[in-house]
């Protein structure tokens, strides 16, 4: 830690947030601390209910905005592309199809479901051919043993 020329810590010093800073983490409140404890584990809830639930609105209105390219001129009419539909001159004219990060990553997993299920199917046909192939030669009679096989 720096000091200045009077031997005490600098400004920089004084500034910089240590263990137990109340800038950092201010202490319980006293009217937490008295709550019975459901009401502590509402209060508990509830905050960080609110905490997701804001994180999840963040993400809703940043995928809004990014599916919402439109603006309006001084007449108030709409142009540009808003929900997979164009507008121009105030009006929809074109249906269009729009994806946003949720449906690129529902499709890369459909798509990786699928290549699954191919893999799969290409393992049964591959160890059905294998099942066939070994019993058809044990199926026939020995012709050089003169045996009849079962």
């Amino acid at each position: 830690m720096a000091a200045n020329s009077a031997g005490g810590r600098t400004t920089a010093a004084r500034l910089h947030p240590e263990y137990g800073d109340p800038r950092l983490a201010a202490p319980p409140a006293r009217s937490v601390s008295a709550l019975g404890d459901a009401a502590r584990f509402e209060t508990e809830f509830r905050t960080r209910w609110r905490a997701f639930r804001d994180s999840i609105q963040h993400d809703i209105d940043r995928e809004r905005l990014a599916a919402d390219w439109t603006w309006k001129d001084p007449t108030g009419r709409a142009w540009g592309v808003r929900n997979g539909e164009l507008f121009i001159d105030g009006q929809r004219t074109i249906a269009m199809e729009m994806y946003g990060e949720r449906d690129q990553a529902r499709a890369a997993r459909m798509q990786a479901t699928a290549r699954r299920e191919i893999g799969r199917q290409a393992e049964d046909i591959e160890r059905d051919r294998y099942l066939q192939r070994n019993r058809a030669p044990r199926s026939r009679p020995s012709r050089d043993r003169g045996e009849a096989r079962p």
